[in-house]
């Protein structure tokens, strides 16, 4: 192994891991014991409390140039909180998607129903965990063909929703340009 490589009487190679919640049970497995044995210092970081990802979404901001535009609802954070249950990774996925979609709209306000809107979408579009899905048991199965007022009602919809697609290929599309000829 290379942490058994010694110069001067001192270790030469020193190596830092880090991994998901799922690294331990990796790392507890019985085949990898002789490794265990060398690990210096170990540490867990849990999730980040509500006013913890408050400061950590307003420091991430300010490091980028941040000064207030937008600007974030307090409620808009208490939903960020809520939909990522404080995990790093789940609130820099929902921030960045919260932020494109407050340019697409061209808001100057960050609230708490964009932040909802948004991570239903995100769950929708990629899974990623943010709302927890309908327990299975509970969708209904259809029985019978849907009536002529369903079909109407999914048509609507369809169409709104393909509307607000376009609506926003359209805006990113402006923002591009708006870059590239910079």
């Amino acid at each position: 192994m290379l942490s058994n490589i010694t110069v001067d009487g001192r270790a030469s190679v020193q190596t830092i891991l880090l991994g998901q919640p799922q690294f331990r049970a990796t790392m507890a497995n019985p085949d990898l014991e002789q490794l265990r044995q060398r690990i210096l210092a170990s540490y867990h970081l849990g999730p980040l409390t509500e006013a913890e990802t408050r400061a950590y979404i307003e420091h991430r901001l300010k490091r980028v140039g941040w000064s207030g535009d937008p600007r974030w609802e307090d409620a808009a954070f208490a939903y960020l909180y809520r939909y990522t249950d404080g995990i790093p990774r789940r609130i820099n996925t929902l921030c960045s998607r919260v932020l494109l979609y407050g340019a697409i709209e061209e808001s100057h306000t960050i609230t708490g129903p964009m932040v909802e809107t948004t991570a239903g979408e995100l769950n929708q579009d990629l899974g990623a965990g943010l709302a927890q899905p309908a327990p299975l048991a509970s969708v209904p199965i259809a029985t019978e063909a849907p009536g002529r007022d369903t079909l109407t009602q999914r048509i609507e919809a369809l169409e709104a929703s393909t509307a607000k697609q376009d609506r926003v290929v359209r805006r990113v599309l402006e923002l591009l340009s708006a870059v590239t000829d910079r």
